[in-house]
């Protein structure tokens, strides 16, 4: 025994040196209008999430092994798609008519990062049409620039609605960025003394043009007839692999998880199997972010006002699918080498 003990000892040592996690908002953020409520569930005496539930995913996250890493092809090479940052478990994967084998671990960005990629055009001010005509322009850049991703359904997919709010739910995402715009903001400087290390008067700059540009796409192209069926399409032609997600209990997220650690990604599967699927984790991982501005944008003003974007859209996301009382963490890199810096700069 005394052996087994010296070995979890030394496995803690090695996994404290990589990443630590902070808590950025205990007790969420503090806005939204969404359904998804840890609150309301707590209060729910039907409800099997409770104090004690919570207590399990706060210390799965703060010292169990909540990242993990992106995984490798065939060849060795890291995966270079990405997927959403959705909570819910897998039921298949495709990617065009084929059902792949089994689900690999990619990196996670709301919607995927074809969504990211349109945030990006909106707060650049360069999105001029419907979502729709911009989601297959930007699909066209992502090809020129050697951008992969990927995206999920839910088993509701349907008609008019995919199953993933970021994409279903995108128009009313647009409008919350402008409507809860100085909430954005206050988080966004806080992720940033994470990210930069302080809040500047570039990214203030940056804030200031991507929301006055938000709003001019908003008052422009209110995207009555949005159907978030036909952007899945857009990704299945571009044959890329898309993800069923169960939705039989539906959303069950009761936290989210800010990942800085480069090449590494959040474990959502631990968090559902430690709770027997009573909670489940949203996911974003930052770097990826900083690779698709990167990739895309040559202009450092311009790589900076994409990221900031995408940010941006994704906490208007968070606050159209959750009411802001899920709690916040963020994972960190313990060492500097442990993270590819190169990659979190513009």
């Amino acid at each position: 025994m005394e052996e087994a003990g010296n070995r979890l000892a030394i496995g803690e040592q090695k996994k404290e040196k990589m990443y630590e996690v902070d808590v950025l908002a205990p007790e969420g953020l503090g806005f939204g209008e969404g359904s998804i409520s840890v609150d309301k569930r707590l209060q729910d005496a039907g409800d099997a999430l409770t104090p004690e539930v919570m207590e399990a995913v706060d210390d799965e996250i703060r010292n169990g092994e909540i990242l993990v890493p992106i995984d490798r092809d065939d060849s060795g090479q890291l995966i270079t798609d990405d997927g959403c940052g959705d909570g819910r478990g897998v039921n298949m994967v495709m990617r065009g008519m084929d059902v792949l084998k089994k689900s690999l671990h990619r990196a996670k960005v709301f919607g995927g990062g074809l969504t990211m990629g349109v945030a990006a055009r909106i707060g650049l001010g360069s999105a001029k049409k419907i979502l729709k005509e911009e989601y297959s322009l930007e699909a066209d850049a992502f090809k020129h620039y050697g951008i992969d991703y990927g995206a999920h359904i839910d088993e509701d997919f349907g008609e008019k609605n995919s199953g993933c709010g970021a994409i279903d739910q995108a128009p009313l995402n647009i409008a919350n960025a402008i409507k809860y715009r100085n909430r954005i903001e206050q988080t966004i400087e806080a992720v940033s003394g994470y990210v930069f290390g302080g809040y500047d008067e570039n990214m203030k700059g940056a804030l200031d043009e991507v929301f006055g540009n938000y709003q001019r796409y908003h008052d422009e192209q209110p995207n009555e007839d949005h159907a978030g069926s036909e952007i899945i399409d857009v990704a299945a032609d571009d044959n890329k692999v898309v993800k069923e997600l169960d939705n039989k209990e539906g959303h069950r997220e009761v936290a989210v998880v800010l990942n800085l650690v480069e090449n590494m990604t959040i474990n959502q599967q631990l968090i559902r199997e430690k709770t027997g699927n009573v909670a489940q984790a949203f996911g974003v991982d930052i770097p990826r972010l900083f690779k698709i501005a990167n990739r895309r944008y040559e202009d450092e003003k311009d790589r900076r006002a994409a990221f900031v974007s995408m940010l941006v859209y994704t906490l208007s996301t968070a606050t159209t699918l959750t009411d802001g009382t899920l709690p916040v963490y963020i994972t960190k890199a313990n060492e500097p080498s442990k993270a590819d810096s190169s990659s979190a700069t513009f």
